[in-house]
């Protein structure tokens, strides 16, 4: 299994890593927020406001919303989900949400020691085999009585 991330300290090895990224699903969002920014420095111009820092505005918004559109990579072993640097003990987790958005669905989860991650469902989807490590140990959490919303229990049945 060489390639995969590392797990995290004391926990088991990583079985499954995905750096997919939807594009399809960002590129109207990105558009969209191009636009707005374009109609924003326009805006300023028309305001008196010079082409340079009006263009410097446009072009630094919209590096921001290529930047935030990047997925890190998601890591997950029996029993933990990793995101970047964050990572949570889906075994043992007390709090479970799926929450929607403009963005699509997000899925939310705490673990008993207080640790949180923010993941986007189609992420942690995208891979079958990152889905089934994910879809198992949170699993055995909701059996165990994790609180969860009901579009998380639908999700994880």
């Amino acid at each position: 299994m060489s390639g995969l991330p590392p797990a995290p300290p004391d926990l088991p090895v990583t079985l499954a890593a995905s750096r997919a990224v939807p594009v399809r699903q960002r590129a109207g969002v990105a558009v969209l927020v191009g636009a707005f920014f374009a109609a924003l420095a326009a805006f300023m111009v028309w305001r008196g406001l010079s082409w340079p820092i009006a263009l410097a505005i446009f072009g630094g918004g919209y590096a921001l919303v290529i930047w935030s559109s990047f997925t890190t990579t998601l890591s997950a072993g029996e029993g933990w989900l990793r995101s970047g640097g964050r990572y949570v003990r889906t075994d043992d987790l007390v709090a479970l949400e799926a929450r929607v958005s403009v963005s699509g669905t997000r899925l939310s989860m705490r673990d008993r020691e207080g640790r949180t991650l923010q993941v986007r469902l189609t992420d942690v989807t995208t891979d079958p085999t990152l889905w089934a490590v994910v879809r198992s140990s949170v699993a055995a959490s909701l059996q165990r009585g994790l609180q969860a919303d009901a579009r998380a229990q639908r999700l994880f049945q």
